[in-house]
């Protein structure tokens, strides 16, 4: 059933927005035709093909599994996968099944701590991208048949072809993630590449998360009001603290701007390699604010630090069940004539469906819960085919996931005087979570607040009203962010004589690897604002190829409050905490008008200025040029260019 998704009329034109939740292990869809002077509804995609329990006619939501074949052909997805007919095809035909999928896609340093021992590696010559691809084609196949059942004006041949494609992803994601959910959009023949640049959208799930939490429970929130929402899902614990803005903290943000750089300072990350970037000292701030968002409620939020994310959702309770249920079985003999494995695939569906959603540690709580497996195994000891767990037992499936939870949680309030605490997502279902969050921090004074989504998943809905509504308007950075600078030498400097010299075409001496910093970790951005860095490049030679101009933008995530003053040692290798993030790419030929002629200590070189302008406050990262030319300021869109395997895949705020 569709709902009003704001109050007031859609007041651009028509757009018609899909927004996609692929989750560790349920997914949904939600979708929105905006018209012009029409109030924005939101629709939820149902009637998922599937069996009752893991998406039935009413719900929302469906498995995120797949089978494929031998030659790695999706032969089944969804629900589906888990009805008998499909499960006996498969054990006949030697399908793989494909689950925790969304695991595989974490960054390296989100997952450094945690084991997930017993997550199925993906099949052999099976990439990543690919598993994506097939889940949304299924996704989108099954909401075009939806679309059109209910809709007899128009089709959805009519406006996919146009559709917005929203995202919502884990705040741990970053830039190269997000580069292959767009690979993965691409493959699955939605859109070619150019158009996934321009209408594929990401959007953080602790973000979709606050706008689901704003249009059911903005008559909680005022003016001042600081409180944290905790969207604990299925592998990913996603914590946010946020101050509701009051009208005049609207107009302008309180923003830390990194100080003004000294004179001497000069950038050679800039190609070709034949000339060098001479930085100016202005530091500036555009002025142009983006456009209009709707006023109705009259709610914007400002990040109050780097969000949190933690690896830690209910699929971490799941594996801890697994781990312990298959230690049961390992002291059978190898020769024991039972499906194990079918054995144990039921008794994980059968604990993810009850067990886990009805623990809880209260005074009315039964002191064993039942997990069904199978029949075959009643002579082994377990009458009925149903396996009998403690509670106490219970509870330490849900140690680390619980913990982990809090801690995040902690982190966020730490400094702040949020006294409210919402929590949504799958696992934040729990009732045992609940019962957690609650004891741990109402002694603060502080109230808990649930958010039951009991037919779908909230950050669908939300990425839907994340578009619509834009109540986010500063963002934390969730690490430091800058540039490789050039700095001039200075002999009576220790850090200068141990660093190889360069002369740049001004016939000047500097010294390489100095860090530069645009942004510091925890500086809340104004997302209506870009910040300018002022560039001069220099040639000695004005017949040169303008077409490349090419920047790395580096990250600092190391131990430390400060990052250090260098990005490289003395042998020009990068420092631990740091890593390249991406490459700014842009075309620079526009620029030749704006070409002066200089003299310097070596004779005649050439100069071009312009502004490097980075837009740091939205979800994602983009970076343009501008420059003066005859009284007037042009433009040249950047491309940001994503390293295939960085040390750090963090996007630059979340």
């Amino acid at each position: 059933m569709p709902f009003a998704v704001d109050d007031a009329p859609w007041s651009k034109p028509n757009q018609f927005v899909v927004a996609l939740d692929i989750g560790t292990t349920h997914s949904s869809v939600t979708y929105a035709h905006l018209q012009n002077n029409v109030t924005p509804l939101n629709d939820r995609v149902t009637h998922w093909p599937s069996r009752v329990g893991l998406g039935g006619s009413s719900d929302a939501k469906t498995a995120s599994m797949l089978y494929y074949d031998s030659e790695n052909r999706v032969k089944a997805a969804g629900a589906a996968v888990a009805t008998p007919t499909t499960r006996h095809t498969a054990n006949r035909n030697g399908w793989n099944l494909v689950r925790y999928f969304k695991l595989q896609m974490h960054p390296p340093e989100m997952v450094q701590d945690q084991n997930f021992d017993h997550i199925e590696e993906l099949p052999s010559g099976l990439r990543l991208e690919k598993v994506y691809a097939d889940m949304i084609s299924y996704m989108l196949n099954h909401t075009r048949e939806f679309f059109n059942q209910r809709n007899s004006v128009i089709k959805w041949e009519q406006l996919a072809p146009t559709m917005n494609l929203v995202m919502a992803h884990p705040n741990g994601w970053g830039l190269r993630e997000q580069d292959r959910l767009r690979q993965a959009i691409v493959l699955s023949g939605v859109m070619d590449d150019s158009e996934a640049r321009r209408r594929v959208y990401f959007v953080p799930e602790a973000e979709a998360a606050v706008h689901y939490v704003l249009w059911e429970k903005s008559q909680e929130l005022q003016p001042g009001d600081e409180f944290i929402v905790c969207d604990a899902g299925g592998s990913t614990v996603d914590t946010t603290a946020y101050r509701v803005l009051a009208e005049s903290e609207n107009k302008e943000l309180n923003l830390s701007v990194p100080p003004t750089r000294k004179e001497n300072r000069m950038s050679r990350l800039f190609r070709p390699a034949s000339s060098i970037v001479l930085q100016d000292n202005s530091v500036n701030r555009s002025s142009e604010l983006l456009a209009a968002r709707p006023a109705k409620p009259a709610i914007r939020l400002k990040e109050l630090k780097a969000s949190d994310c933690q690896p830690a959702g209910g699929v971490l309770v799941n594996e801890k069940f697994s781990a312990w249920l298959q230690g049961q079985f390992f002291a059978l003999p190898p020769e024991h004539p039972y499906n194990l494995d079918l054995c144990v695939q039921k008794a994980e569906e059968s604990f993810e469906a009850n067990c886990k959603r009805e623990f809880r540690s209260s005074s009315d709580a039964p002191s064993e819960y039942i997990v069904e497996m199978s029949t075959a195994i009643q002579e082994l000891g377990y009458p009925d085919g149903n396996i009998v767990i403690p509670s106490d037992v219970v509870r330490s499936f849900f140690d680390d996931a619980v913990r982990l939870t809090l801690e995040s949680i902690r982190k966020q309030i730490a400094g702040t005087k949020a006294k409210l605490i919402f929590l949504v997502g799958g696992f934040g279902a729990s009732q045992y979570l609940r019962q957690c969050v609650v004891n741990e921090f109402h002694r603060g004074g502080r109230q808990v607040m649930f958010l039951d989504d009991a037919h779908g998943k909230a950050a669908s809905d939300g990425s839907i009203i994340w578009f619509v509504r834009q109540g986010v308007t500063g963002r934390a950075a969730r690490m430091s962010f800058g540039l490789e600078v050039v700095q001039a030498y200075n002999p009576d400097m220790t850090s200068h004589r141990m660093r190889r010299q360069v002369m740049l075409p001004n016939g000047q001496y500097h010294v390489q690897g100095k860090w530069d910093l645009i942004v510091e970790k925890d500086c809340v951005i104004d997302e209506r604002f870009a910040l300018r860095r002022s560039y001069a490049r220099v040639y000695s030679d004005p017949n040169i190829d303008f077409a490349q101009f090419m920047v790395e933008l580096y990250a600092w995530n190391g131990s430390g409050a400060k990052a250090p003053e260098w990005i490289k040692d003395y042998e020009g290798n990068i420092a631990d905490g740091f890593s390249v993030i991406c490459k700014i790419n842009a075309d620079l030929s526009g620029m030749r008008g704006s070409l002066k002629k200089q003299t310097g200590e070596s004779g005649t070189y050439y100069k071009l200025q312009f502004d490097l302008c980075l837009e740091f406050g939205g979800v994602e990262l983009k970076a343009y040029l501008e420059w003066s030319e005859k009284k007037l300021t042009r433009r040249s869109d950047a491309k940001i260019i994503v390293m295939s395997n960085p040390l750090s895949s963090e996007n630059p705020v979340k």
